[in-house]
């Protein structure tokens, strides 16, 4: 079991886009994803309340199962797991982390307290993406203006986020089907307290080889 990390961070900076270098720290291959693997992980919610279920279904979708999930039973199953089939998700990070954990896959909560999410848990979740891993982010939904939740695939070679938004208004509104860019990300998740990163050793390990 990976314990929660819990960074101090004191003041929020303006981000700078992260180039995404070549080789991670390592000298390894870094992973890099289109907005074509999309097709591979993408569900919209279907109600108002399961944002949370949607994101961590899309996250199993894409380290797992390699395909969307099928409305009705899979789709009500992940809403099961999150506690999201009569009100919105309840749970904490290391909530939603032991959640992951229960699908057999390994997982990390990133708490760094409400209004602290800056460069630094940016330069953190950059390091876990390009890994091969992924993430479920607490967010403020630019649609809404409501707390929310969404699947990061993981970076493009400019750095640019890959991202599953379950609220899909905002596919169309504000170019979420699209690589976003760092300093929108951290606008949405600036206001909240963190993500949690997950991944399957063989989807991650795969991934990392074919960067190589």
């Amino acid at each position: 079991r990976v314990e929660q990390t819990k960074p101090q961070q004191a003041e929020r900076p303006e981000v700078q886009p992260d180039k995404a270098p070549q080789t991670t720290e390592a000298g390894m291959g870094k992973v890099t994803r289109t907005a074509a693997d999309r097709r591979s992980f993408y569900n919209h919610q279907d109600d108002g309340k399961s944002c949370s279920a949607f994101a961590m279904g899309m996250l199993h979708a894409d380290q797992v199962t390699g395909r969307p999930m099928n409305y009705g039973r899979e789709t009500h199953s992940f809403k099961e797991l999150a506690g999201v089939t009569n009100h919105g998700y309840r749970g904490t990070l290391e909530t939603m982390a032991n959640q992951l954990r229960s699908l057999d896959l390994k997982a990390k909560a990133y708490d760094y307290g409400f209004g602290n999410v800056g460069p630094k848990a940016m330069q953190d979740l950059n390091k876990e993406l390009d890994q091969g891993r992924s993430a479920v982010a607490k967010v403020i939904n630019p649609h809404t203006g409501n707390a929310h939740y969404i699947y990061i695939a993981g970076r493009d070679s400019n750095g640019r986020y890959i991202i599953g938004d379950p609220d899909r208004h905002n596919n169309s509104a504000f170019g979420h089907d699209k690589p976003v860019e760092p300093e929108r990300l951290m606008r949405m998740m600036g206001p909240r307290n963190g993500f949690v990163v997950a991944w399957s050793d063989n989807t991650a390990q795969t991934r990392m080889a074919r960067s190589r």
